[in-house]
Parts: structure tokens; sequence; C-alpha cells
């Protein structure tokens, strides 16, 4: 599953992406107001999009957490929104994992210590479960792990 990293500037590549997740959650939404079409077609429908295309999550707030309380994600987790096993289950392919700091640390100094802590969690993460977690930096390296299967 592959981790994105911010760019500083938004590509072509990156709108295109973009727009495509759009369409393909309006496609979703107008599926489901099919009526006449029971609820396993529905869902095997869904799954077939999901199989084919990539999902991205745009904002995982796994670090902060994994920082206040360490856990594996690459394995079902107790607390938390987001762990590898759900997000497999769920479909997900992609996801950002944001770098939260919390303003006092704005106010009081170490913002940058911990948001370079939470980045070499990050790269950690990736580097320890390297057939779960990978790491990608441009639309394109997204694609090639999703191709991969990681």
């Amino acid at each position: 599953m592959p981790v994105c990293k911010h760019a500083d500037t938004e590509s072509k590549e990156n709108r295109v992406m973009r727009t495509s997740l759009c369409l393909f959650a309006f496609a979703v939404a107008a599926a489901g107001c099919d009526r006449s079409s029971d609820d396993a077609a529905r869902l095997e429908e869904a799954r077939r999009i999901a199989r084919e295309h990539i999902i991205v999550d745009t904002h995982i707030d796994a670090p902060w957490r994994l920082h206040e309380k360490l856990e594996d994600v690459s394995r079902r987790t107790e607390s938390g929104d987001f762990d590898y096993p759900r997000a497999r289950a769920g479909g997900l392919d992609a996801v950002f994992m944001s770098i939260y700091i919390p303003s006092e640390y704005e106010e009081e100094g170490g913002a940058a210590a911990l948001a370079d802590e939470l980045i070499d969690m990050v790269d950690k993460l990736a580097a320890d479960t390297p057939g779960k977690f990978s790491m990608a930096y441009s639309p394109d390296q997204v694609r090639s792990n999703f191709i991969a299967g990681r």
C-alpha cells in the first residue's frame, strides 16, 4: 500500500488522478440510486470497480496515533481507525500518512523535530513491512505499487 508524500505543486497527473477519483465516486453513488438491482449484484459491481481502480485515502492520522501509543499497524489493532488488514478488506490501495502536529508544539517549540520523527516513523513502517507498505512520491509510483500488489 503506497504511502504518499506531499508535493509542493499539483502536477497534471495529480489533477487527472483527482478527477478520476471524483468521477469514480460519482459513478459509485449513481449506481446506488438504481433500486431495481439486488444488493448482491451491486456489491459484486463495487468489488469489481475496487479491484480495477486505485482507491486512495488522503488523510490518515496514524503517525500521530502511533506517536501517542505505538502499535503494529501492519496487523489488526485494537484501537484507532487504520490498520493494514482493515484497509485491505475495505479495498484501500494507497494512503497519505498525514503528519499532524498539535498547535502547542508550534507555540512551545519542537514542531519541526516532532514532524521529522513522524516522517521517520512512516519511512520505517514502509521499510519494515515491504510486503504491505511502500513509499510513493508520485502518481506513477502509486500506480506501479498498485500493479505490483503493494
